[in-house]
């Protein structure tokens, strides 16, 4: 193995580890990781290019370019696994409900097909959390409590004045002291 392709091959899984992780977690940091990601890559891509070109020109075969070839396979693969990260994303919502904190907020987007994603965030970055949960007549249970923030499996939209909140329920009864999502979205039937 040439010490390009080995190279292309340490970079490809960096990459793909990359853009997988960013599912679960983003900061302000990424963005700077990201650049640095490009700027690397495109050098050693280039230089690889180049050489297996030349290569290519003397020996007249496919195989000089494996260098070439590998950092387009693994090209390949992270933005296909890009796709993936962000499908559960873009998923159609349901119920979207979001609290502000200042200096940090959380959303929970509950979505149509009965996963939701959960998203906590600071001012430098955030987590994310994926799930599922069922919804009987008014009351959606969620497959787990989340961290310390979502502390009861069971939720209810009601409507507090002019706005609906989820509320955090138990026995039949919202939870006080907890946290209240107000829902920015529902695009259930009659809402």
């Amino acid at each position: 193995m040439k010490a390009r392709q080995f190279v292309a091959i340490i970079f490809g899984c960096i990459l793909i580890y990359k853009t997988w992780q960013s599912k679960y977690s983003s900061d302000l940091v990424d963005a700077f990781i990201w650049i640095a990601i490009f700027i690397f890559g495109f050098t050693l891509f280039t230089v690889a290019l180049v050489k297996d070109y030349n290569r290519y020109r003397e020996e007249k075969t496919w195989t000089s370019f494996a260098a070439t070839l590998t950092f387009l396979g693994f090209l390949l693969i992270a933005v296909a696994a890009g796709f993936i990260v962000r499908y559960d994303d873009n998923k159609p919502t349901l119920i979207k409900g979001w609290c502000d904190g200042d200096i940090n907020g959380v959303t929970l987007d509950l979505k149509k097909d009965g996963t939701y994603v959960y998203y906590s965030s600071s001012w430098g970055g955030g987590d994310y959390l994926y799930g599922t949960y069922t919804i009987k007549d008014s009351l959606i249970t969620l497959d787990r409590t989340i961290e310390r923030v979502i502390v009861t499996r069971n939720l209810e939209v009601k409507q507090s004045g002019d706005v609906y909140y989820l509320y955090q329920m138990q026995n039949g009864k919202a939870l006080e002291n907890e946290l209240e999502l107000k829902v920015i979205e529902d695009t259930r039937k009659g809402r």
